[in-house]
């Protein structure tokens, strides 16, 4: 009987050796594969980092193949339990557990009172629509909220391999419907004022839930104020852009594990990633129609550098396509959607990183926004890698680089906008950007219908109002010049630059020219020196203004030095004891 036990304990101590010994291969394969390039933050803890995960899924591969437990449980576990930890409700701040329309949500509302609405944050986790939880962003959620004075409303979406597409989409349209109908009698938050956003697969439902929701506005709930996009992944069409060519092999998303999740995304058919990778799952035709989008002229120089040139289009796998071209539809793919459908986006704020193969997808979509006139902010970590966010206020595992990102979604106390183009995520709405203030102003005083405000026969308002500062601030230099000052009697900002003229004077859509149009032409007529520019704005009479009432001077001496409070110090001599004269003679006096 001894001797079967002690055969059953070294069989088993051998088992657990050949286990370890398989799993420390493995990970060191693994690491040997990856590339962690010098410029990215913290390069040791992101190491160890990619251990942790790489011997968690390997791991779990193992205890999969022995029916002991499922893979991608064992991992979402294991996250849970690296990245989470249960911390005290903080004071300022109210944490509830909810169901909206059955989907699961957790709602932080800041308990501190103000004299209006509150704004919303309807947030999706990311983790390639196959991990993350609510749990995993309980540190996130609680930090916006309560810095920025913000109800957040994090969605727990389902998740693929369980569910596929459209599920997880559908799960965050029902809750924000839900959140947007609820949020003034619920939670005090004005349904004009709420925003979604995302991180990774989060900011790619965000994009696409807005997308789809301007598609189907019925009037009956106003659409997201903004979309907050975090390295967000926007289509599935190549993935050779030279952001997958730099950082194919660096943590913690490769390039083929990119592959991997948008097809747990789609139908879990893992058997065409290969196709995917080489690019055979779209045809001629259709590369031709995305290529103006997806150029990698379109990027900036500085990220197009060590790159392989442009692949030549070769033929299509007809099966891949047939199984893949769900993926390419925008809902899947929102930086493929037409421009009749971005055209129509709410205000943007885009975060890339540059060790990230998701990085040229945010900047790509960020520049067709642009182009179409929407709002757009973009911020890019220059030392960040994908994933960073998830690693904000978890103890010796915290990236500094994470902290540049929170900070980031939103600008604390913000007096001036820092540019023409920012989306200042503040708690004042009179903290515009000058650009929108002076065009606002200039609309209310021609006196245009609401109706007829956005743009002129197809063309937007913006065309007629750029300025240097707005194309500094386009072109990311790091020499940017002095932000003007209002002037409120000008309606403008001073000085007024422009590196060109205007495309033309704004007109006044055909309504009938008022006094003041009349007056400006004549007065354009007898100055014929001011530029187009300048000369697009009213010159106002002298009469319309309040005259400067001008103080008195000040006295040129101080009070105590003025001769007429000396006319008196004669009399009070007067009242001073005399000098007593001694009466030696020979005595000094």
């Amino acid at each position: 009987m001894y001797i079967g036990t002690a055969i059953l304990i070294i069989g088993l101590a051998a088992l657990i050796a050949a286990v370890c010994l398989l799993l420390v291969g493995l990970v060191y394969f693994q690491l040997m594969n990856s590339d962690i390039p010098h410029g990215v933050a913290s390069p040791a803890k992101l190491h160890v980092v990619h251990c942790m995960f790489v011997g968690t899924a390997v791991l779990g591969r193992i205890l999969e193949r022995l029916g002991l437990y499922d893979q991608v449980n064992f991992a979402r576990r294991f996250r849970a339990h690296i990245l989470t930890k249960k911390r005290p409700v903080p004071p300022g701040l109210r944490i509830k557990d909810m169901t909206f329309n059955g989907v699961p949500v957790r709602v932080y509302e800041p308990t501190a009172t103000s004299g209006e609405k509150k704004r919303g944050l309807v947030l999706f986790h990311g983790g390639g629509w196959v991990f993350g939880s609510i749990d995993d962003y309980d540190v996130v959620c609680r930090y916006i909220s309560k810095e920025s004075d913000t109800v957040v409303v994090s969605v727990g979406y389902r998740l693929a391999p369980e569910h596929r597409y459209p599920a997880h989409l559908d799960d965050c349209e029902v809750a924000t419907r839900h959140f947007l109908s609820k949020a003034t009698a619920d939670f005090g938050v004005d349904p004009h004022r709420v925003a979604v956003g995302g991180d990774s697969a989060g900011g790619n439902l965000a994009a696409a839930l807005c997308q789809r929701l301007a598609k189907t506005q019925d009037g009956n709930l106003p659409s997201p104020c903004a979309q907050v996009l975090i390295y967000p992944a926007l289509q599935m069409a190549d993935f050779n852009l030279p952001s997958y060519q730099q950082n194919h092999s660096v943590p913690i998303l490769f390039r083929g594990r990119a592959v991997f999740f948008f097809l747990q995304y789609l139908n879990g058919d893992m058997s065409v990633g290969q196709d995917l990778l080489d690019g055979t799952h779209v045809p001629a035709e259709l590369k031709l129609h995305y290529k103006k989008w997806l150029d990698p002229a379109n990027l900036p120089p500085q990220f197009r550098n060590g790159v392989k040139g442009q692949q030549v289009i070769s033929g299509h796998n007809g099966e891949v396509y047939h199984l893949t071209k769900p993926g390419l539809d925008p809902e899947i793919s929102p930086l493929l959607a037409e421009d009749d459908v971005l055209r129509i986006s709410p205000p943007t704020f885009v975060l890339t990183c540059e060790f990230d193969v998701l990085r040229d997808d945010g900047i790509l979509f960020q520049k067709r926004l642009k182009d179409l006139g929407v709002d757009v902010t973009w911020k890019h970590i220059s030392d960040g890698f994908h994933g960073i966010m998830s690693f904000f206020d978890v103890g010796w595992l915290t990236f500094q680089s994470s902290q540049k990102v929170m900070d980031s979604i939103f600008t604390r106390d913000c007096k001036t906008a820092n540019s023409t183009h920012r989306l200042d995520f503040t708690p004042n709405l009179m903290h515009r950007p000058d650009v929108v203030v002076r065009r606002n102003a200039f609309r209310r005083s021609q006196g245009i219908p609401k109706g007829l405000l956005l743009s002129h026969h197809g063309v937007p308002a913006s065309d007629y109002l750029v300025s240097l500062y707005d194309e500094s601030y386009g072109r990311q230099t790091s020499t940017l010049p002095t932000l003007r000052s209002w002037h409120s009697d000008k309606l403008a900002w001073v000085p007024e630059r422009s590196d060109h003229p205007i495309r033309g004077p704004p007109t006044n859509f055909g309504l009938v020219k008022t006094t003041w149009q009349a007056q400006k032409e004549d007065q354009r007529a007898v100055v014929p020196t001011l530029s187009v520019y300048k000369a697009s704005y009213p010159l106002h009479p002298t009469n319309a203004f309040c005259h400067p009432r001008h103080v008195v001077a000040p006295k040129r001496f101080s009070s105590s030095q003025l001769p007429a409070n000396h006319s008196n110090e004669n009399l009070a001599q007067s009242i001073r004891p005399r000098r007593q004269i001694s009466s030696n003679l020979a005595s000094p006096l």
